[in-house]
């Protein structure tokens, strides 16, 4: 497991999707939630920062209802840049993927993905000296 990256959260309106990264990521130790779409994710991530548990990665799906990945990503920069990000889609080399290929994500996947290439993707996230900010209330 990372040094560095302990909770995890992961947003898909896909149940099995959730379901497989979900179990394979416990077992490697880490802590996980779940959300079905951005708007979810984002209310999570409030919510655990100001708990004290502030989520250290999130794995997140680009088309889902309410707010989509791009969003989340986006919201995610302005308000926690401290956070971690992947994006998975089944898109592939679609435009959709490339909007999310840009600075500020930490690595981008393509759906399916097996256990083995998520547990390199985030091995392959360069450990990072952030400071927490606090979302204005």
């Amino acid at each position: 497991m990372s040094q560095q990256i302990k909770r995890v959260l992961i947003v898909d309106d896909e149940l099995t999707i959730v379901q497989s990264i979900h179990r394979h990521l416990r077992r490697k130790g880490f802590e996980i939630e779940n959300a079905g779409n951005g708007k979810e994710a984002a209310d999570y991530i409030r919510l655990s920062a100001q708990q004290g548990t502030p989520v250290d990665l999130v794995i997140t799906d680009i088309v889902m209802p309410k707010m989509d990945g791009i969003q989340l990503l986006k919201w995610i920069q302005e308000t926690y840049p401290e956070i971690h990000v992947i994006i998975l889609t089944g898109f592939g080399e679609s435009d959709i993927a490339n909007e999310a290929i840009r600075p500020g994500i930490d690595r981008f996947g393509a759906k399916p993905i097996t256990p083995e290439a998520m547990m390199e993707l985030i091995a392959s996230i360069k450990p990072q000296t952030r400071h927490r900010s606090s979302e204005p209330i």
